[in-house]
């Protein structure tokens, strides 16, 4: 039985601890909100709420966030202690995270409002922008993958959907048969969405019940066949409130794990779930 302890609020941070709830073990980390020395975040007027922009882990599990308020910054930790944060003042703010050999890809926005493409060093923040024809190009929705981005066109008739992939230079690759380049075509909900990769198969989300009370996961071989599924009241809180909009960024599987960033009052909550022990209870 592992024994609760009492954290110690530091200048920007709790400390992580291990623990239980619902079956399946969980390692949290608390950093505070804070676009001066702690997580980056913008308040979303429409909706009386906050949002951060992106949200990534690496293969070492240090967390990087890319948002804030009047100009953007990207801030990493090594689990409560701040690695480095950058601002970006020619950006017009965050974006998502997709990290792909030591770097971040992300399409964005300049002080002007042009729609670019970036990419950043993931060791020192320094930003760069990709000749990228695709930050132009009309679309509908897009997913950028491990290697490439994949791009969803409508064509002129009413059911003319179809998924193009280019690389991260605009370089067109070939049509796919869906947005996140799955090898089946029948999905465990119909809202899904992909987190991700592993051991071969892939895990999926949806917050579902009939009043909307559950986050539900799912774990599908390469045939579509479902081999596990876990669903978590969200009574309990267990991930901590979500941010405006509850964006799929807020979800990654990275390194044999679910990570997903929450909040508790005023700190945002970082959980760390083993996937083998998340889906199969194994101890």
């Amino acid at each position: 039985m592992i024994k609760k302890s009492l954290l110690l609020v530091s200048l920007i941070c709790f400390n992580y601890v291990l623990c239980f709830s619902q079956s399946f073990p969980k390692k949290q980390t608390l950093i505070l909100l804070s676009n001066l020395s702690g997580v980056p975040f913008y308040k979303d007027v429409s909706l009386n709420d906050i949002g951060v922009n992106g949200f990534e882990v690496d293969d070492k599990g240090n967390f990087y966030f890319f948002g804030g308020e009047k100009t953007a910054c990207l801030a990493a930790f090594s689990g409560d202690r701040q690695l480095f944060r950058k601002p970006y003042r020619e950006l017009n703010g965050g974006s998502e995270l997709h990290l792909y050999k030591n770097n971040f890809y992300s399409f964005n926005f300049d002080q002007k409002g042009d729609p670019i493409f970036i990419k950043i060093n993931m060791t020192d923040g320094s930003l760069s922008v990709i000749n990228n024809n695709l930050a132009k190009k009309k679309y509908f929705q897009h997913a950028v993958l491990d290697t490439c981005i994949i791009l969803e066109q409508h064509g002129e008739g009413r059911d003319s959907v179809f998924y193009e992939q280019y690389s991260f230079n605009g370089t067109f690759i070939k049509r796919v048969p869906n947005l996140n380049n799955l090898p089946f075509a029948n999905l465990p909900d119909n809202d899904c969405e992909f987190l991700g990769k592993w051991n071969d198969n892939y895990v999926f989300h949806d917050v579902t019940g009939d009043k909307l009370d559950q986050d539900t996961f799912w774990l599908l071989n390469r045939e579509g066949k479902i081999l596990a599924k876990k669903s978590i009241s969200r009574d309990n809180v267990i991930f901590g409130r979500g941010y405006s909009e509850e964006p799929l960024e807020d979800r990654k599987v990275r390194n044999g794990s679910l990570y997903v960033l929450g909040r508790k009052g005023h700190f945002a909550l970082i959980t760390e779930v083993p996937l083998q022990t998340f889906f199969y209870n194994i101890h």
